[in-house]
């Protein structure tokens, strides 16, 4: 009588093995690819993003208001992480300089 082999997905294989600290590589790698696929699906600003930026924040120098500016921006992108960059940083302008 044969004794069938064990085959093992490489998905069976990973959640065998382990880390040093007892972490299982799978977790680890699915971590991995979540920030993977996070990263080559997020746009990043490109230079000229930033010159755009530089100009809205002299703008909002010229009235005194940059701080509050660069402020409305960081909670424009903290509540909508899909904005972009220059798009945060317009609508604070926005809301400020009238």
């Amino acid at each position: 009588m044969k004794i069938p082999k064990k085959v093992l997905n490489a998905h069976s294989w990973l959640e065998a093995q382990t880390y040093a600290n007892g972490e299982s590589v799978s977790l680890l790698m699915d971590d991995y690819a979540k920030y993977y696929h996070e990263a080559m699906n997020t746009k990043s600003p490109t230079p000229t993003d930033y010159d755009h930026v530089d100009l809205i924040l002299k703008g909002a120098e010229g009235y005194g208001l940059k701080f509050e500016v660069e402020r409305s921006a960081h909670q424009y992108l903290a509540t909508d992480p899909t904005l972009t960059l220059v798009e945060a940083y317009t609508y604070g302008y926005n809301d400020w300089v009238k």
